[in-house]
């Protein structure tokens, strides 16, 4: 139960197309593969898959296990955002959607001052 979302969907997917970008943000790995095989057939123009490196290396694991091929699997980002040393859920939500913004605009996610800040 998500008390202050917009929507949730519990089954099903709404229609993907080249303008959709799609950030699966699950709680387990099985929720993913039941949802992801539809996905990569997709036209989506991102899909990202949120977790850390090692639920990432299990889940790609398990799509090979089940037949996707390793050229679909490289469409999926994971762990989805730009390295912002973001700990919060804002911070969080805040680095996926940059690079989302990233990718749709062709953004490099390099600073606009040309400078590297300590």
């Amino acid at each position: 139960n998500i008390p202050k979302a917009d929507e949730r969907r519990a089954e099903g997917l709404p229609d993907i197309t080249s303008n959709t970008y799609v950030v699966l943000t699950t709680r387990d790995v099985e929720i993913d593969l039941t949802y992801l095989p539809d996905i990569i057939k997709s036209e989506a123009a991102y899909i990202g898959v949120i977790g850390s490196r090692k639920r990432w290396e299990t889940t790609k694991a398990k799509l090979l296990e089940v037949g996707i091929p390793k050229e679909e699997i490289e469409k999926i980002h994971s762990p989805i955002g730009l390295a912002l040393n973001a700990e919060t859920p804002k911070e969080i939500a805040l680095s996926i959607m940059a690079e989302v913004l990233m990718i749709q605009k062709h953004g490099d996610a390099k600073s606009m001052s040309g400078q590297k800040k300590n």
